[in-house]
């Protein structure tokens, strides 16, 4: 080992041995700071900083081009003022939120994301109480498949208010029709072997939007063919309004089933998946706050303590002293 090398080592010796003495020495300054900043922690943690809670719901939907909905509608919907405003006003009259949280449309308390990976809508709500969060995000959930149902976002919803409205039309025609006191008298199986198929055509037609044409050329071929029934106990107004109560009365059935199927579907193009109760606060915790708030107050415990070493040793140093006179010349000039 040369000479200069010796001397490097022996400076680097000597450089580590003071940062430890000057630790050593300024203990209690760097206690009183880790206390001091302990309590700031503390205060932080359990007064300052509220603890939060995000309940989190997940929305699933079919997305089949023929009757399902995109994700992106379902996306854009859950993000609406429609849905947003209603989760506000119960919010705000629980007392879970501020003014600010409102003047900023809920940022940060309330979103709705895409998962990528599945495909699924998930609907989050943070506050400082779990069973609220959990409460709220459920019935934001609840509120969205509704809504999407009431605005038809899929064909299959569009399909039933078809048929709603058509059965409602229907079911008036049939109360429209009198049907004859004599109706014991007469063949209900010759009136049903006419009225089925045209039941059945027309039901089509009623579903699949085609044009009524075909349905009432059929329905004045049935009334002619009844014109020359066996029955003779009843007139032919009779038989005709009898013959057009059954018809009607299947496609009403026809309409129905149709109808509960359809609904059947549509509980499964959207599904909301209900949140839990959070049993656990959103980090980063308590401890977690302390503890980086104490190792805050050792950094700083430690850098005044090199700083008061420096000062100390500067002010017997005469080339030191000269230096910060220049410096306050310089600052008073």
């Amino acid at each position: 080992m040369t000479p200069s090398e010796h001397y490097a080592e022996e400076q680097d010796e000597l450089s580590l041995i003071e940062l430890l003495t000057v630790l050593v020495v300024h203990r209690r300054l760097i206690a009183v700071c880790v206390l001091i900043f302990a309590a700031l922690g503390l205060s932080y943690a359990y007064v300052i900083k509220t603890r939060t809670f995000t309940a989190t719901a997940t929305i699933i939907t079919n997305k089949n081009d023929e009757i399902g909905i995109a994700t992106e509608t379902m996306l854009s919907l859950a993000q609406s003022e429609g849905i947003k405003q209603p989760l506000i006003k119960q919010l705000e009259k629980d007392g879970f939120i501020t003014e600010a949280d409102i003047i900023n449309d809920l940022d940060g308390t309330y979103t709705a994301s895409l998962n990528n990976k599945t495909s699924q809508i998930q609907l989050s709500l943070k506050l400082d109480d779990a069973a609220a969060a959990q409460k709220n995000i459920n019935d934001t959930a609840e509120r969205i498949v509704a809504e999407a149902k009431r605005m038809q976002l899929s064909t299959v919803s569009q399909k039933i208010s078809k048929l709603d409205a058509a059965k409602a039309d229907v079911a008036a025609e049939i109360a429209a029709i009198s049907v004859p006191a004599g109706k014991a008298d007469i063949d209900q199986n010759e009136f049903l072997a006419y009225a089925l198929p045209i039941a059945a055509l027309e039901s089509s037609v009623i579903m699949q939007g085609g044009e009524k044409q075909l349905v009432q050329k059929m329905q004045e071929n049935a009334v002619s063919l009844m014109q020359g029934s066996k029955t003779g106990s009843v007139n032919d107004r009779q038989k005709k309004d009898l013959f057009i109560h059954t018809y009607k009365t299947l496609v009403q059935q026809n309409i129905e089933k149709e109808l509960k199927a359809l609904k059947q579907q549509e509980q499964s193009i959207v599904i909301a998946m209900p949140a839990t109760i959070p049993k656990k606060a959103d980090r980063p915790g308590r401890a977690l706050i302390v503890l980086l708030f104490m190792l805050a107050g050792v950094v700083v415990g430690c850098c005044t303590a090199f700083i008061r070493a420096a000062i100390d040793k500067s002010q017997h140093n005469p080339e030191t002293k000269e230096q910060w006179q220049r410096l306050r010349n310089a600052l008073r000039s």
